[in-house]
């Protein structure tokens, strides 16, 4: 599914896929080198909140990007700061957020038009701190466009505030609090 829909992407802020297949018994796919860290691991570092401008900034690239991936039947379904990648600009600008965020890892994806995924029951898929509410119950038939943008709500969230929403110290309770 990953390869699938990852290679109909073609957009600025989504990391590219140049290949998928299998050596052998071993499947593959082959996508841009990312020389940077996870946005995950940047925040982590940080001691303070992003920058509420560069973080507009970040979240509508990364709103664009989801949208094209939308508008061609594709959920993430897995949206977090984990998954997306910063790509360091090639040029210098002395910017407090010196890199390009892409979108990766479309291991979660579904597409829109294969109904083969709806036909499962009650399996809890993605990352719960950024999972909209209705994907904690059917998971897989409740997933949608809103899914993700309340996903990306939740990295605004983080970014701002240098933590993530319900950030509990237990899944059942990260849960309960969602």
């Amino acid at each position: 599914t990953e390869a699938r829909a990852a290679a109909r992407l073609d957009h600025p802020h989504i990391v590219p896929v140049f290949e998928a297949g299998e050596d052998g018994d071993l499947p593959y796919i082959a996508c841009a080198v990312c020389e940077g860290p996870s946005l995950a691991e940047w925040l982590s570092a940080r001691t303070t909140p992003l920058n509420p401008r560069i973080t507009a900034t970040v979240v509508r690239q990364l709103a664009d990007a989801l949208q094209y991936s939308h508008d061609r039947g594709i959920l993430h379904r897995d949206i977090k700061p984990g998954n997306v990648l910063l790509f360091p600009q090639t040029r210098v600008t002395g910017e407090e957020f010196p890199f390009v965020a892409r979108i990766g890892d479309f291991g979660l994806a579904k597409l829109l038009e294969d109904p083969s995924l709806d036909s499962v029951t009650s399996q809890l898929i993605g990352t719960p701190r950024f999972m909209a509410p209705e994907m904690l119950g059917d998971g897989v038939k409740m997933a949608s466009v809103a899914s993700d943008v309340y996903a990306l709500g939740a990295i605004l969230y983080a970014m701002l505030t240098g933590q993530a929403p319900f950030g509990c110290a237990s899944l059942v309770e990260t849960m309960k609090s969602i």
